[in-house]
């Protein structure tokens, strides 16, 4: 919705412009269309990682596996924006090349959010320990290495048929 909104934004000023002159404003301001620009991209990714999760052939050790691509790509992202690169970023991207701005205009607020949103994935979806990582890899590769080091002591033991 944001990035349709985006998109349509020079027709929406002049919409704006004629039944609530106060709202077109909003359009015509640099900041806040590369605040929006910023939003647009950061909700169409959260929805392909929505979109991904749902469906046929779907299970949680590849939920897993996506919301942590998901949690990395948010690292790399804050990271490249704290340095002034958008280009991961299309929109706001596209929009600072267009009009000419500076992307330091809202660098400490797009950094803080991708901090922010990140420390939100980490609560609802914290990083194994190591034990986890050791139960679930055996799953994700069968044919590792000293597979019994890595699963769990029951599973040893009915491997190897004790009781």
């Amino acid at each position: 919705m944001l990035t349709r909104i985006f998109s349509l934004r020079e027709e929406l000023c002049t919409f704006l412009s004629e039944k609530k002159p106060e709202l077109a404003d909003f359009f015509n301001d640099d900041k806040w269309l590369l605040q929006l620009s910023y939003l647009a991209d950061i909700f169409s990714e959260v929805n392909k990682l929505n979109k991904a999760m749902q469906g046929a052939n779907t299970n949680n050790i590849s939920h897993y596996q996506k919301v942590e691509a998901f949690k990395r790509k948010l690292k790399w992202w804050r990271v490249r924006t704290s340095s002034g690169i958008t280009d991961m970023v299309e929109n706001m991207h596209a929009f600072i090349q267009d009009r000419g701005i500076s992307f330091n205009v809202v660098k400490a607020q797009v950094t803080l959010h991708l901090s922010k949103l990140l420390e939100k994935f980490n609560s609802y979806f914290p990083e194994l320990t190591e034990e986890q990582a050791a139960s679930y890899q055996w799953i994700e590769n069968p044919f590792i290495e000293n597979i019994e080091m890595k699963l769990p002591e029951a599973s040893v033991k009915i491997i190897r048929g004790a009781h």
